[in-house]
């Protein structure tokens, strides 16, 4: 309890601080694990992957490979499981098959994250224009774009790594080129995000970051501005002039 009343008034205070110096006109959002609950997907997804391919997958190895993985694109995470875990098939046959397993297990049904729609509603009762930056490939973000209509929610401002060149988070371009859809000068951004891979990304662009805890551990967003448990902890009146 302590400790979220401290949150809540280090936040207060962080926000008046960014009021002084900038005035924000844009809400950027990070999908997966920030609107969309797929931390499940990817993970078990991957496990299957793996094991299809006679690679043990304990704890320690899940707990270290979460964290490593966590918020960044297909192609970096098949490299870098490539590289651990030895393996001899071409990148591209990982990233296929993951993508396919991925792809049944969201047939199964995706949810949005807990406040999502809530404070979605907030971002629009307040003018703000706001749009999607995900690492996801076109082909999984229409996957979750049908499943939970975003546009409903979006407009056309969703935007993935085909639209910046396949170049993924934590380089800046995808929130460069949303804001620039948007029409919102980046440092008049605040980005929403679940990792820190998207969060040094956004840093990159010059936007405020704000992480949210959907996962429970604060390791995996230490880097950002504001950091808050869900999206009931977020003011946005006190980011406003």
């Amino acid at each position: 309890m302590i400790d979220k009343m401290l949150g809540g008034f280090y936040f207060t205070i962080f926000c008046l601080t960014c009021i002084w110096t900038r005035t924000y006109r844009a809400v950027i959002f990070d999908l997966d694990g920030t609107i969309i609950d797929t931390m499940p997907i990817w993970e078990q997804s991957t496990i299957q992957m793996l094991a299809s391919r006679g690679v043990p997958f304990d704890q320690k190895i899940r707990d270290d490979l979460q964290k490593e993985l966590k918020g960044i694109g297909f192609k970096i995470a098949c490299s870098r499981l490539k590289e651990v875990f030895s393996l001899e098939e071409p990148v591209e046959n990982l990233i296929q098959d993951l993508v396919n397993i991925s792809s049944e297990r969201y047939a199964q049904g995706i949810q949005f994250i807990s406040g999502f729609k809530e404070f979605h509603k907030k971002v629009s009762d307040l003018k703000l224009k706001n749009g999607i930056a995900t690492n996801a490939t076109l082909y999984t973000l229409n996957k979750a774009r049908s499943c939970l209509n975003l546009d409903t929610f979006f407009g056309n401002h969703i935007y993935c790594l085909e639209d910046v060149g396949n170049v993924g988070k934590p380089d800046p371009a995808i929130f460069l080129h949303t804001a620039e859809k948007l029409g919102v000068s980046p440092q008049n951004c605040i980005v929403i995000e679940d990792s820190n891979c998207g969060i040094k990304g956004a840093k990159k662009a010059g936007m405020l970051t704000i992480g949210i805890n959907t996962a429970k551990n604060r390791e995996f967003i230490n880097l950002a501005d504001i950091i808050v448990e869900s999206y009931k902890d977020i003011d946005l009146t006190n980011l406003m002039p």
